[in-house]
């Protein structure tokens, strides 16, 4: 993959819990720009985040554009893990997923098997966890720590570096507006 600042990018966030659900928002940034906006609501610790994020990309006027996905982490909605793997082959995208803290695998793993849910959900989850891959950390201000998919790690952190987190932080931004009537947090 070819680093453009002019190619399209879709950064997505999650919103805090409405009710039994979460609402996800993305922005689809170009060169600095806000070019258009995507949403949809996923079950609260449910699992099925990766999929609805795969049906509002490809009914979205943007779907053969988008050249980049970026997520505020594997989790959205609690604990609705993305399928990073599977996200990226379905929509043939390269996937990244940051954070500014580095992930504790092993803590998300515990938390995963003591949700109240079905053993078959619990297992959809940690293997969505562990085909995501060990975090690794991009060396920008600040630190950034990523998991990937669909792109090495070297070029995702090329990617990162050059486009930084300006995308994401917007798109949390206006997530937390839409549903708590200002922003708040950080990305």
């Amino acid at each position: 993959m070819k680093i453009d600042r002019n190619m399209r990018i879709l950064a997505i966030d999650d919103s805090p819990r409405i009710d039994s659900y979460s609402l996800i928002f993305g922005i689809v940034y170009r060169n600095g720009l806000v070019e258009g906006a995507l949403s949809t609501k996923i079950e609260y610790d449910g699992n099925d985040s990766t999929e609805k994020i795969i049906k509002m990309i490809k009914e979205s006027r943007f779907s053969s554009q988008i050249r980049i996905i970026l997520l505020n982490s594997i989790t959205m909605g609690g604990l609705n893990i993305v399928d990073i793997s599977r996200l990226s082959d379905s929509l043939s995208i390269p996937v990244i997923a940051l954070t500014r803290h580095e992930p504790r695998v092993s803590e998300l793993e515990r938390a995963v098997k003591n949700l109240d849910a079905p053993e078959r959900e619990k297992n959809v989850k940690l293997e969505a966890i562990k085909k995501a891959g060990e975090p690794f950390k991009i060396k920008t201000k600040p630190i950034l720590f990523a998991q990937a998919a669909g792109i090495d790690r070297f070029k995702a952190g090329e990617l990162i570096k050059e486009i930084g987190i300006e995308p994401l932080r917007l798109s949390h931004i206006v997530c937390s507006a839409i549903v708590l009537g200002e922003s708040k947090g950080r990305f």
